[in-house]
């Protein structure tokens, strides 16, 4: 921030006093200069004060004569030094400005080159990746720049329908993958290594009422929805939930719906939320994203362990969205990083896409957790959900269509389709949403 620096006026000089004129040189053959005479003085003009013993320290005037002509030759007055004036008090501030400004990029200059440089700001597209996932902390995506219109124009029926069923596909462990059977390639940002879908998987099917169609009414029919994205050209269905938040316009769904993964990700475009979503209808209404965040353990390192997010939704028609839907998920968080397991039963709900399903019904089922026995902190339960499930809400407590969000749906192995995995959340998943109520 520049000071101002106070300027004062500043003059060239006071005026000059009184001329007093030479003697005339006396005749002769050599030239003598005359008597000086004292110039009669002005009664009319104030004194010249005197200095006297015991007074200050006297301050000279400036000169009140002008350079004499001290030589007369022929008549002519003799050549005249020129007067060099002093350069203002202006002047001298300039040139110390001038001064301090160049030392001050000198020694920013310096401060560069002594300081290592710090973490660049995330953007779509950056080129490399971390080496070790931060800790905690979020990463925000620029705000959704498409109008409403032009988004009322975008997801027509037809769109809605044939979207991709969002997966995470590329965790490998022991030469297997995670996701839940989309087809090679078809990933958000990235791409089954192992890939065909689950129908060709041959799994073994569970008993018919572990995953049906949620019949049991109350706020879950409001607050669970349909969330579309559109990644790297691509339209992606995944499952999301209003959860509580200061702004009401809060969902929450999983990391890789909003972001590919990693400093080459992408954040997600033509992001919509469709509360209540049954068949094709919108009986809440469509809701436009403005902002998305994820965890930066997903955003830098695809880490399962913090594949979570939440976007911000835009008022329709003055209305928050929480305010319409009637209400949101509380959520828990664990101290730890590791759960362990979730206490009591979980309910899933999820809008899966691959067949059996079609993704256009609210499908749920209930059971309990145990670790990931390939590591992590994620947890598994029996349900045999298929893509498009992902983001959808892990429930503890759930009685009467309502409970607490304490978990979102992830993944599953190829090797193990009847298990799904969800993200607990953890200490990094707090903060997360402390972030994201923020935003």
């Amino acid at each position: 921030m520049s000071s101002q620096i106070g300027v004062g006026s500043s003059r060239a000089g006071d005026g000059l006093g009184a001329v007093g004129a030479p003697g005339n040189p006396r005749p002769g053959p050599h030239r003598h200069r005359g008597p000086r005479r004292r110039p009669s003085r002005d009664s009319s003009q104030p004194s010249r004060p005197t200095r006297r013993a015991g007074d200050g320290p006297s301050h000279r005037r400036p000169s009140d004569r002008r350079p004499s002509d001290r030589r007369r030759g022929r008549g002519r007055p003799g050549p005249r030094r020129p007067t060099q004036q002093r350069p203002g008090r202006g002047d001298r501030r300039r040139r110390l400005t001038l001064l301090g400004t160049l030392a001050a990029a000198v020694a920013a200059l310096f401060s560069l080159l002594a300081t290592p440089s710090a973490t660049p700001t995330l953007a779509p597209g950056a080129p490399a990746e971390t080496t070790q996932p931060p800790t905690g902390g979020a990463i925000d995506s620029r705000r959704q720049s498409q109008s409403d219109e032009e988004l009322a124009r975008y997801w027509t029926p037809a769109r809605l329908v044939n979207a991709i069923d969002a997966n995470v596909l590329t965790r490998t462990t022991g030469g297997e993958s995670v996701g839940t059977g989309m087809p090679a390639g078809t990933a958000p940002g990235v791409g089954l290594t192992a890939g065909a879908p689950l129908a060709a998987l041959e799994r073994e099917p569970l008993a018919d009422d572990v995953v049906t169609p949620y019949a049991g009414g109350g706020a879950a029919v409001r607050l669970d929805g349909a969330l579309f994205t559109t990644i790297n050209g691509s339209d992606y269905a995944c499952s999301g939930s209003v959860v509580d938040s200061p702004g009401h316009d809060l969902v929450m769904t999983a990391g890789h719906c909003l972001h590919s993964g990693g400093l080459s990700g992408s954040f997600a475009t033509n992001v919509i939320f469709i509360p209540g979503y049954s068949n094709g209808s919108a009986p809440y209404g469509v809701w436009h994203a403005s902002q998305l965040t994820v965890t930066a353990g997903w955003g830098y390192q695809r880490s399962f362990d913090e594949d979570a997010g939440f976007a911000t939704f835009r008022p329709v028609g003055g209305r928050n969205l929480q305010d319409v839907v009637g209400g949101a998920f509380p959520i828990a968080f664990t101290n730890g990083t590791t759960a362990g397991s979730l206490a009591g039963p979980q309910t899933v709900l999820g809008y899966p896409k691959l067949p059996p399903f079609d993704g256009a019904t609210l499908m749920t089922c209930t059971g309990t957790t145990t670790p990931d026995p390939r590591g992590g902190h994620s947890l598994g339960l029996p349900c045999p959900m298929t893509a498009g499930a992902s983001g959808g809400a892990w429930l503890s407590g759930f009685h009467n269509g309502t409970g607490t969000l304490d978990a979102v749906v992830s993944y599953a192995y190829s090797s193990d389709p009847n298990t799904i995995y969800g993200t607990s959340f953890g200490p990094s998943i707090r903060q997360l949403y402390q972030h994201a109520i923020q935003l």
